[in-house]
C-alpha cells in the first residue's frame, strides 16, 4: 500500500519506505496532494493542468501531465495508482493518504484521530 502525506511537507512512501525518483519531484507530488483533495470524484485533466502547469498552452500541457502520470506509475510500481480518463483520480485500494484519513475522522466526528 502506497502513503501520501500531506500535513507537514508532501512525501510518499511504499509499505513505510521512501519512493524515489521522479515520482517525487515537486509537480509530481502536487499533483498526487491535488488528486487526494478531489477525493473519490477526482479532477479533470484540464483543471489538473491549470492548477500545475497554468503559462503552458493545453498541447504542452496534456504532454507534461502524461508525462507526470507515466512517471508515477512507472516509479510507484503501481498501474492501477491512477483511475481515469478523463477525469483522474488516486485509486483507494493502492494509495491511502493522511488527507483522507483526516476527512474520515471528521464525518464520523472522532475530533481525536482527526
Amino acid at each position: 500500500m502506497l502513503e501520501l502525506r500531506t500535513f507537514g511537507g508532501l512525501s510518499i512512501k511504499d509499505g513505510g519506505a521512501p519512493v524515489t525518483g521522479a515520482a517525487t519531484q515537486r509537480k509530481t507530488l502536487a499533483l498526487l496532494a491535488l488528486l487526494a483533495a478531489a477525493g473519490k470524484n477526482g479532477l479533470s485533466r484540464d483543471k489538473l493542468i491549470a492548477y500545475l502547469w497554468p503559462e503552458t498552452d493545453t498541447e504542452h500541457g496534456r504532454n507534461l501531465l502524461n508525462q507526470a502520470c507515466y512517471a508515477l506509475r512507472r516509479d510507484l510500481r503501481e498501474r492501477e495508482a491512477l483511475l481515469g480518463t478523463s477525469e483522474l483520480r488516486l485509486n483507494p485500494n493502492v494509495v491511502r493518504s493522511d488527507l483522507e484519513a483526516f476527512e474520515a475522522a471528521l464525518q464520523r466526528g472522532d475530533a481525536e484521530a482527526a
